[in-house]
């Protein structure tokens, strides 16, 4: 079973390649668990139909948060659309007993959450 993270690098936060190394961590992670991890990133988004109409409104938003960070917040929902949905999780959340039959199987959005 699959499961997703959104990455963005943020340039602004001037942390270099240790992003990508969480992210790198994250995928190896996922795997020894048994799941097909899946980054995705702005490029998914653009293959939304609303990605236009969407990032406009996002350049709108107020933030003290750099640019890219905020728009990777919203982005990632238009991106997980794209891939037909399904588990997405942080890249700083790691998977210690997780298991694909332990989810239920629905077809609307569901939280996992502590």
């Amino acid at each position: 079973m699959k499961v997703y993270t959104y990455f963005q690098q943020v340039d602004k936060f001037k942390l270099g390649q240790k992003p990508w190394h969480l992210v790198e961590y994250w995928v190896s992670h996922w795997k020894s668990k048994g799941w097909e991890p899946m980054v995705l990133t702005i490029e998914d988004a653009k293959k939304h139909p609303y990605f236009p109409e969407y990032f406009k409104w996002i350049k709108k938003v107020k933030t003290v948060n750099p640019f890219e960070y905020e728009a990777a917040c919203f982005l990632r929902h238009l991106a997980m659309s794209v891939v037909g949905g399904g588990l997405m999780t942080d890249t700083d959340v790691f998977n210690l007993t997780l298991q694909p039959e332990d989810l239920p199987d629905i077809d609307r959005i569901l939280f996992l959450g502590g």
